[in-house]
């Protein structure tokens, strides 16, 4: 009886804890007032779409619409300030005195900034820092803008050549396979050498897996993540990463922030599809070989007719046509919006690409929803779950010697038409027995948060975080009865 007395008593003490933080005061949520107006450009007077707009010292914010325009409602009544940020752009804050149940209107001009000082980053900070202030050597990407204009299919796309120091050098041509990334160069010997990867503040599992017998190609679990969702990327190189994240981060760190809704923003929905063709764009090189008089009497059939001392040529993988023009599909949807204290983003994705050689392809479907609450304005509450599924078929290539690519360039012509080889490495080894191995590798990833933000006064804020990374991987090789010869 004790027992379930206390067990009842905890509780009811947790959820009249909860409804304490969740729940603003009947008073004060009486004193509260809305700030309003319009962010253009100082210079041009164009509009600015998507600037950042928040109360300093709250956690109230939103970002401002297509039009330029932006509402933030629930501020409480008094002497406020308000801030506009934007990429590329000078932060400017104004001060105002806003009463109960009154509409203010505060409307930005920004001036354009060539040096981005006063930007906000959030790596390895507690809360939010300006780049002026941040020790470390960090490095930006506006991810969002990227994949408006560019045909952006993964993170490694995101971060090549977008910024000094990153390095992306691909082990494979075939679909699916990874990049090799690396900040700065390799960091050590022993330890590896792979940058660890947040994604809002959760660390991921971005590790290579090795696939058996497909000639030492892998793939990232980088790869799961869908660049549509992503709207900036933060790099930290160099030693200084080890000092904010620890010993794991010595080789670099690369934050990823995914898009989210913001209070007052009207719905807006994206749509997208792209197709594109692959192309092998390489043709393998020939093998060569001599008419000995012996080969010629063995019947070779490439020998036959020619001298003895001839050099014959043979291209395995030309001559029975392996190469195929691959396809890649993209159908991508996107929402985000909010209300008078919330926002949200939604999104789906499904990417299939097949590549130029038999038993190649890669077929990713996500989706993740991001959620944002904001009760009180010292309070903030966050939530974010991304799910995905990834299928990658990987053909016997790369540096398996039985392969298509190590089988014909090892290949002896003199076996054409007379051996079990006919032109290849090995012994029945030919296109129809290395198609039919099947190497697979299926993956399910969950990704749920949790976060809360509390800022009970201007210069102290506290951020409680939850989350985990969730993976489930099955890799299988099928190799059927070989019947040839």
């Amino acid at each position: 009886m004790n027992s379930r007395t206390g067990l009842f008593s905890g509780l009811v003490s947790a959820l009249a804890l909860l409804a304490f933080l969740v729940m603003p005061p009947a008073v004060a949520a009486q004193q509260t007032g809305t700030v309003e107006g319009t962010v253009t450009d100082a210079r041009t007077g164009a509009l600015v779409g998507s600037a950042q707009v928040s109360i300093v010292g709250t956690q109230r914010g939103t970002l401002a619409g297509s039009d330029g325009r932006y509402r933030i409602a629930n501020v409480t009544a008094g002497e406020v300030q308000v801030r506009a940020t934007f990429i590329g752009y000078r932060t400017q804050t104004q001060t105002v005195t806003l009463q109960a149940g009154q509409t203010v209107t505060v409307d930005f001009a920004l001036e354009q900034s060539a040096v981005a000082l006063d930007e906000i980053l959030v790596t390895g900070t507690a809360g939010r820092q300006d780049r002026r202030a941040q020790s470390a050597s960090i490095s930006s990407i506006d991810a969002s803008s990227l994949t408006e204009t560019a045909p952006i299919t993964s993170v490694a796309n995101l971060l090549q050549g977008r910024t000094s120091g990153v390095s992306i050098t691909s082990a494979s041509g075939t679909s699916g396979a990874s990049q090799r990334i690396r900040l700065r160069g390799s960091a050590s010997i022993q330890l590896s050498n792979e940058p660890i990867v947040i994604i809002d503040g959760i660390r991921m599992d971005s590790r290579q897996n090795q696939l058996f017998g497909v000639g030492g190609q892998v793939a990232s679990r980088l790869n799961d993540i869908n660049p549509e969702d992503i709207e900036s990327i933060e790099i930290v190189k160099g030693p200084a990463a080890a000092t904010l994240y620890g010993a794991d981060a010595s080789a670099g760190v690369i934050q990823i922030r995914t898009k989210r809704g913001a209070a007052g923003q009207s719905f807006q929905q994206t749509v997208s599809y792209e197709f594109g063709l692959v192309d092998q764009n390489w043709t393998p090189p020939a093998n060569f070989g001599v008419c000995t008089q012996g080969v010629i009497n063995a019947g070779a059939a490439l020998c036959e007719g020619q001298e003895v001392g001839s050099i014959i040529s043979d291209n395995p993988i030309m001559r029975e046509g392996v190469f195929r023009d691959g396809q890649a599909h993209s159908f991508s949807w996107s929402g985000r919006g909010g209300g008078e204290n919330f926002g949200y983003f939604l999104s789906l994705n499904v990417d299939e690409e097949e590549g130029t050689l038999p038993n190649n392809e890669y077929n990713r479907y996500t989706g993740r929803m991001n959620f944002d609450f904001t009760p009180r304005d010292d309070l903030r509450l966050e939530a974010s779950v991304g799910l995905g599924r990834t299928d990658n078929l990987m053909p016997i290539n790369d540096n398996n010697i039985y392969g298509f690519i190590g089988g014909s360039m090892l290949g002896n012509p003199n076996t054409v038409g007379r051996t079990t080889q006919d032109g290849w490495f090995g012994g029945n080894r030919q296109t129809q027995a290395i198609t039919s191995i099947e190497n697979t590798n299926m993956v399910i990833r969950a990704t749920p948060s949790l976060a809360v933000n509390f800022t009970p006064t201007g210069w102290f804020s506290n951020r409680l975080q939850v989350g985990v990374d969730m993976t489930r991987s099955e890799a299988s090789s099928f190799f059927p009865k070989n019947d040839i010869g």
